[in-house]
């Protein structure tokens, strides 16, 4: 039967279907986050176009084939276009592949090379058809149009597509999880049998379709970014996605910021209340998104340039009155916070970051309206992670963007200023001076806190050396330290490393470790304080009295001085229990003989009040505010 009289038996059905499943996945990844919008995704909309010009080419194909006048050339160039559709988007989907399972660069390039040489092959042969008659091809003796039986050069291209496929998808299947491995063949399989069938059938109705069977399976598993169905919120990964895509397009962004501070033991907020923030996110976000970036805390994104002083009245409403009736009904605390014009936050973990620290100074049920220079924060926040991230990654302990201060610390009895505390400075490109307040918290909630430390205690070794040379009479420098610093492997060796190889005696050193309220932290803690204390590095135990404390843990640390945290004296008047708490530990660590040492003396009163709680050692402006270490010299004495 002449190829042209297909057409009598060929339905656009199958065509139409796929073009329209395309579509809908068109209006779902327009301005929409239900699917991730990663590099590797852009392959999957490319993929996308293929197949649709494939649909179009092949409807206008067999309905060409029906006119009474034979259009030679179109026929041609349609069925030319529609396998190098279908070749293109085989090329795409191995493309994809390679990169989702992420092999080796060499056999990246290598298998990428096979895979273009023979796309591009096999193209010719395509277009060739009309002199190779391997393919579609009329048949100048007879005038009939004609395939080469079902061995031709597009079959070749599709076996050749299935197999490198299914090659990479076992080859390395254990670069993916089982679930996707799976779903991948299953998907390929049935492409497969379809192809099979329809090539049989010779009209082609469903081939297209038989292409898009395995971007179904692709964008439910792998791209797919869910709508929690109570809240109407989105994952943090579609927030990545979100932020991602904002900061790279330039867009103004306003953040709002619920946090619900429930008890650990929850995992979540009650379905009452998340009921209620699907109708907020109903009411008030029409042009912006709610997520959900991790258990109690919610964020909602919306484009700045699109609202109006009626929209923004209608969250306030929400935020300041509807919030605070649902309190009432349910005593949830919360914590909000407002940023307004914000077109800087480039990723997940930076916003989650900036939030936290910012709700640590918060109270319950409270909320923070950012001001413009709040704003600014929030960018300098940003700007100071990043020169963090690159300190850690360069690992010069001389790094000269870290500047280390001290504080001298006056001795009660000799009233000799024979130790301090190291304390660290930062100053970068685009800031002055920067205070250890706005850059400790984000080296800490970045997990780039023990290269500060490592830099901070190297540059203190070194000046401690030039004194120690110079003849100067001092006991010792403290530096502060991290909990979270003891659980990494290399610590101790790290520590002692550096006072070793700037040639520092053990015993002019000491650490300070804030007391932590996870008991499994001490696990960690109790080992290597251990052998810290047996070299002769001394330790202090920093900022007693600010929460909650374990008398049975510190006595169990081995602590060598307890240091009093200065909120403890400005609270000295106004409450009866302060005082009377910090007599009583005070006399309990000294008959334990701890030395007692007490930071932000300011004033003369201050001064008596130790002396009375039998401090040994005395911190603050009262005696000096915190120096460049190097002009510690000038609160020395020499031999």
């Amino acid at each position: 039967m002449p190829y042209t009289d297909v057409a009598i038996h060929y339905s656009p059905t199958g065509d139409i279907i796929t073009m329209l499943v395309l579509l809908v996945f068109a209006v779902m990844i327009y301005e929409s986050l239900f699917v991730s919008m990663d590099e590797n995704f852009k392959l999957f909309k490319q993929a996308m176009v293929s197949i649709f010009m494939a649909c179009i080419f092949n409807i206008a194909f067999f309905y060409l084939t029906k006119l009474d006048r034979e259009h030679i050339f179109a026929l041609y160039a349609t069925r030319a276009c529609y396998n190098l559709a279908l070749v293109t988007t085989m090329y795409i989907f191995i493309m994809y592949l390679l990169n989702l399972v992420g092999i080796d660069d060499k056999s990246t390039r290598n298998f990428k090379l096979i895979v273009r040489v023979a796309a591009v092959l096999l193209s010719i042969l395509l277009v060739a058809t009309h002199f190779t008659h391997f393919g579609f091809y009329r048949d100048m003796s007879t005038g009939l149009w004609s395939r080469s039986g079902y061995l031709n050069a597009f079959v070749i291209a599709y076996a050749l597509s299935v197999f490198g496929m299914g090659y990479i998808l076992i080859r390395y299947s254990e670069r993916m999880i089982l679930q996707v491995s799976i779903m991948m063949l299953t998907c390929v399989g049935l492409s497969l049998i379809t192809v099979i069938i329809d090539n049989i059938d010779v009209a082609n109705e469903y081939l297209a379709f038989s292409y898009l069977l395995p971007m179904i399976g692709v964008i439910v598993m792998i791209h797919s970014r869910p709508y929690n169905l109570t809240t109407g919120a989105m994952s943090e990964e579609a927030f990545g996605d979100f932020s991602a895509q904002a900061y790279k397009n330039g867009t103004v962004i306003d953040y709002y910021s619920i946090e619900f501070m429930i008890s650990t033991g929850n995992h979540d907020i009650p379905m009452e209340v998340g009921r209620a923030l699907y109708k907020f996110e109903r009411a008030c976000l029409k042009h912006g998104v709610l997520f959900n970036l991790r258990p109690r805390l919610y964020v909602a994104a919306v484009y700045h340039d699109k609202m109006t002083e009626a929209d923004t009245q209608k969250i306030d409403h929400w935020i300041k009155v509807i919030l605070k009736e649902y309190y009432n009904k349910f005593k949830i605390d919360y914590k909000i916070q407002i940023y307004r014009g914000v077109d800087y936050i480039y990723e997940l973990r930076q916003i989650i970051n900036y939030l936290d620290l910012r709700a640590a100074r918060m109270k319950c049920n409270e909320i923070f309206l950012a001001t413009p220079e709040d704003v600014k924060e929030l960018a300098r926040t940003k700007y100071i992670a990043g020169e963090l991230k690159k300190l850690a990654a360069e690992e010069n302990l001389d790094n000269e963007h870290v500047l280390v201060y001290c504080q001298p610390v006056k001795n009660v009895k000799s009233g000799r200023f024979d130790s301090a505390e190291a304390l660290a400075r930062m100053t970068l490109p685009e800031t002055a001076l920067i205070s250890p307040d706005k850059f400790i918290p984000v080296a800490e909630r970045i997990n780039v806190i023990h290269s500060l430390t490592k830099i901070i205690l190297n540059k203190t070794c070194k000046e401690i050396r030039k004194l120690m040379d110079e003849g100067y009479e001092f006991d010792r420098v403290s530096v502060n330290v991290s909990v979270s610093e003891f659980k990494i492997d290399t610590f101790l060796s790290d520590i002692t490393g550096i006072i070793e190889k700037n040639n520092v005696p053990y015993d002019k050193i000491a650490l300070e470790i804030t007391e932590s309220t996870n008991d499994a932290d001490y696990d960690f803690i109790l080992e290597v304080v251990g052998k810290l204390r047996k070299l002769g590095v001394r330790i202090y135990l920093d900022d007693f009295g600010t929460g909650y404390s374990n008398f049975d843990r510190i006595l169990s640390l081995g602590i060598d001085v307890v240091k009093f945290d200065r909120s403890l004296l400005l609270a000295w008047d106004k409450d009866r229990a302060v005082k009377v708490t910090l007599r009583h530990f005070s006399a309990a660590f000294r008959d334990l003989n701890y030395k007692l040492l007490f930071e932000g003396i300011e004033t003369d009163e201050h001064e008596g009040l130790c002396f009375s709680c039998g401090a040994d050692y005395l911190q603050g402006y009262r005696f000096s505010k915190p120096v460049p270490i190097e002009e510690y010299r000038n609160y020395l004495t020499k031999r």
